[in-house]
């Protein structure tokens, strides 16, 4: 199933992904998955964009399939990022995992300790609603 993304989003993930690059010591997998998630997705304009996709500041419930743990997730770019408060960024492979998904869907990310992970992607309980600096 092909992502959507919203049009604004991918400006600013694609400037991330450019960063991230030149960092040394980048997880160059992960970059390569956001890359290629951007090429092949669907971009909206903010007027088109359904209510159902997982954007940037959206918070979203996930459903764990092995644990059976439902938790709440916001979705944010790097610099607003805190596992404390379930912030988790797009550059994470959670965060990349979740961009551009439909309510519903499944996604299998891979965490850094190596674990693989199942998750159903849940209600996306607010969304547009810019998450402030930590």
């Amino acid at each position: 199933m092909k992502l959507i993304l919203l049009e604004s989003d991918v400006a600013q993930i694609q400037s991330l992904i450019e960063a991230a690059k030149a960092t040394p010591g980048n997880d160059g997998e992960l970059i390569q998955v956001l890359q290629e998630a951007i090429e092949t997705a669907e971009i909206r304009k903010p007027a088109t964009m359904p209510t159902n996709i997982v954007r940037m500041n959206s918070q979203v419930y996930v459903f764990d399939l092995d644990s059976g743990e439902d938790t709440a997730y916001t979705l944010v770019f790097p610099q607003h990022a805190d596992i404390d408060r379930h912030r988790i960024s797009v550059l994470a492979p959670l965060g990349a995992a979740l961009l551009g998904r439909r309510v519903g869907q499944i996604v299998r990310p891979v965490t850094p300790n190596g674990r693989k992970r199942r998750l159903r992607v849940g209600a996306i309980v607010c969304e547009h609603v810019a998450v402030p600096a930590a």
